[in-house]
């Protein structure tokens, strides 16, 4: 099966170490500074521009759409021109990774635009703000042999044991919420990331490569990068060099989804399907989507063990009540398991 699962805006897996401090992650400070941070990380930093940093023509904005009062009043008046149309008008879309100042003339993006965005508005006007990844079960997508996992980045302003949040959705305080921060180089990191997506799919193997040891790079610690930079050495023909991301990727976090997922395709496709279900077993299961476990059921399935594919199909029916595909499962393994009625019920289903 060849089914596999990457990083279309970011993946975390596990809560991940803290962050460093702003003299080593580059957050807010100076031009100088910030080429230095990127080069301590082996990346020329002519090819990587600080995503949150604001032209001056962004600040006078950041003055007049903020208005008067605290900084919390400041800030909510921020959110709401944002995304007022009458103010600002910035358009949520799923394609385009931008930096702030490009999210600032463009007016469009996805959430990592956004938040890079606001942040860069909001620390002009001298309030200390940072981007977080909210830690949750990811979204995903059949995009041909290619499943794209979605995660959502927010802005957040520290506030003691409840952190303030903001994004194009609203502002809000949840405390229950698990938000895992993030450095600016590391935001850079997902940018490069996104960018090795779009070009995995057009199919510019060598340039997605690049791009993901970009990413890897600046952003070390996330091991869905790993997933997708494994991911395209193996797709160039380097099993070795996929390999060695991999188990960069796990000794990050051992349940990592994405890198499981690739791992097992690796598995399946060089013939050892034993490996290949341990692998998508060891998923992290509050983590895993729907896809991987429809490849974990195909390889089931493959194995001849139909009531463990039988029940792999049924929990995604579950968790994903408008995918097709578990439907089909269900019908294929009903009906090699000699339950043709069953079968009917879950092809008509489909």
């Amino acid at each position: 099966m060849r089914t596999s699962a990457l990083l279309a805006l970011v993946l975390v897996g596990a809560p991940l170490v803290g962050c460093a401090s702003s003299g080593t992650d580059g957050r807010g400070v100076s031009e100088a500074s910030w080429a230095e941070t990127v080069a301590a990380r082996g990346v020329d930093p002519a090819r990587v521009p600080d995503p949150t940093a604001a032209t001056p023509e962004m600040a006078e904005a950041a003055k007049r759409l903020a208005g008067p009062g605290t900084a919390a009043e400041k800030l909510w008046r921020l959110q709401q021109a944002l995304v007022d149309r009458r103010d600002f008008g910035f358009d949520r879309q799923i394609g385009g990774t931008f930096t702030a100042a490009e999210a600032f003339r463009e007016k469009r993006g996805n959430c990592v635009s956004f938040t890079n965005l606001f942040i860069a508005l909001g620390r002009s006007l001298g309030i200390s703000l940072y981007a977080s990844i909210v830690k949750r079960r990811p979204e995903s997508e059949k995009h041909g042999q290619l499943v794209v996992i979605y995660s959502h980045m927010v802005a957040v302003r520290p506030r003691g044991s409840v952190s303030q949040v903001y994004d194009f959705w609203g502002q809000g305080s949840d405390p229950s919420a698990e938000l895992v921060p993030l450095s600016d180089v590391e935001v850079a990191g997902i940018g490069f990331g996104n960018s090795g997506v779009g070009k995995l799919e057009a199919g510019d193997l060598s340039g997605a490569s690049a791009d993901f040891a970009t990413a890897v790079r600046l952003a070390p610690r996330l091991p869905g990068l790993w997933a997708n930079l494994g991911l395209a050495r193996w797709r160039t023909g380097d099993a070795e060099g996929a390999l060695s991301a991999y188990g960069q990727g796990l000794a990050i976090d051992p349940g990592s989804p994405s890198v499981l997922q690739n791992l097992a395709l690796l598995f399946s496709e060089t013939g050892r399907p034993a490996e290949a279900r341990a692998a998508l077993a060891a998923a992290d299961s509050g983590e895993t989507t729907p896809y991987s476990l429809i490849a974990r059921a195909e390889l089931e399935m493959a194995a001849g063990h139909l009531d463990e594919a039988l029940r792999l199909f049924n929990r995604v029916r579950k968790m994903a009540p408008k995918l097709v595909e578990p439907w089909v499962g269900i019908a294929r393994a009903e009906r090699a398991m000699g339950h043709l009625d069953a079968a009917k019920k879950a092809a008509l289903r489909a």
